[in-house]
Order: structure tokens, then sequence, then C-alpha cells
């Protein structure tokens, strides 16, 4: 396994476990002032099927592309978000370089999460993808790397503890660091959704703004308009998205 294959399956071993601990804290029972349910603004997004294509900008430097498109389809009572993009990156142990991605995210009627995918690429010095599908009702996932000659390796592994410390010491991760984010004590993120406004072309607008905060950090913000779009989101690592007529 090349340090640039574990390098990429690293990042997406993290944005996976952080979404299996955020779908438990995805719709929050207690509403103070403002805050409105983040299943409302889901749901908005789903209904108008508006997409969403925003730039990626660091310090005003534009660095790449998020498209996502929400859609639902009623004869099958399922709810679809694609999403892909790019951005120029430094990935340790890397030159600066072009990253790509793609998936989705499926859910039934319920909203309750039925698969998710995501697919990393990197085409320098040589072409390289690492795939990872996770099926939370089986309780399993499924992994592959692929080259330009090729998928070179693939595997299934359950989400239970075992099989979780199996991959991470697979693609080197400390079993360690994985046993204190899944301890019943960690600190798990959570996402709200309040009623907010944001100034646009001179004017304002009203918007929903959703936050995913853990430790008193907030490791995104997002505006969503009322037809479902994304109109602003910054990051904590200090990336900002915003459409081409909207300065971050």
């Amino acid at each position: 396994m090349s340090y640039r294959a574990a390098s990429i399956f690293i990042v997406l071993f993290w944005l996976t476990m952080t979404g299996l601990l955020l779908r438990n804290e995805w719709w929050p029972g207690n509403s103070a002032l403002r805050e409105v349910p983040v299943e409302h603004v889901l749901k908005l997004l789903l209904l108008h099927g508006e997409s969403s294509d925003l730039n990626i900008f660091s310090e005003k430097l534009r660095l790449g592309l998020f498209h996502l498109r929400p859609s639902m389809r009623k004869d099958e009572d399922t709810r679809d978000i694609d999403f892909s993009g790019n951005l120029r990156i430094l990935i340790p142990g890397m030159e600066r370089e072009n990253v790509s991605w793609v998936g989705d995210w499926k859910m039934n009627k319920a909203l309750a999460t039925n698969s998710f995918h995501i697919a990393v690429t990197v085409k320098k010095p040589s072409l390289l993808t690492v795939d990872v599908r996770v099926f939370p009702a089986a309780n399993r996932a499924h992994y592959m790397l692929i080259t330009g000659g090729g998928l070179q390796e693939e595997r299934d592994f359950s989400l239970d503890a075992a099989g979780m410390r199996s991959i991470a010491q697979e693609f080197g991760l400390d079993p360690a660091v994985l046993d204190a984010a899944q301890s019943p004590h960690a600190e798990r993120p959570v996402i709200k959704a309040y009623q907010a406004s944001l100034e646009i072309h001179g004017g304002k607008i009203d918007t929903f703004m959703v936050t995913v905060e853990q430790s008193g950090q907030t490791l995104l913000e997002f505006h969503v308009d009322q037809l479902g779009r994304i109109l602003q989101a910054r990051t904590l690592v200090g990336y900002s998205l915003a459409p081409d007529d909207i300065t971050p």
C-alpha cells in the first residue's frame, strides 16, 4: 500500500467516521430561540431539487469547485444527494495537486441512510482512486483501491469495533486514537440549524444557517436559501465556498 493511498484513505476514513457519528445527532430534540430542526433544512433541499454550484476559495484564491444535486424519487420513495468537485490541495508527503471526488448519499422516505459513497482521485504522479461505500443498516462497508492498471485491492469490513480496528491498522491509523473516538465519553459532533439572514448584492435575504460543531469549535457552517440552494459555506480549515455571483 503506497503512502499516497494511505493518506487519501485516512482522510476518507475520518470523513466516514465523522458522518456515522453525525447521523446520531442529525435531528436535535430541543429547539432554542430561532433554532429549527435540521431535518427541515434537509427536506427543503430535497423538495426543490435545486443544484448548488460553489467555488472553493482560500483567502480569496479560487482553488476548486463543489457541486451538490439533491433529488427525490417519489415512485421509489428514495431521497438522493449527489456531490462532486475538485480542489488543489496539499496532502502530507506530496506536492500540491488536484484532487477530485464524486459521491452520493442515499436515504429512504424517512431520511434514514441506505448508503453513503465517496471516491477520491488524484492523477499525478500516477492515477489513484480510493473508493469507499458504507451501508449502515447492514453494519458493513467496502473499499477499493484503483490505479491506472485497474483494480488493485478491495475489501469488506464491518462497522463494529473489530472491523474498525482491523481497517485502521491496515492503513496505518493508531487503534488507540480510534478507540478514543469511539469511546462513550468522546464528545460527538453536533449539527444545528437556525433562522438567519445573508447580505447579497446590497440586500438581505432570509436563510437557514446550518452549523457542525465539536468541542466548542465550528467545523462547518453554511447558509441555505428558501429554495434549498447553498449560498455560502465556511470551514474550520480555512476554505470558503460561494456561487459565481457571491463573494465569499
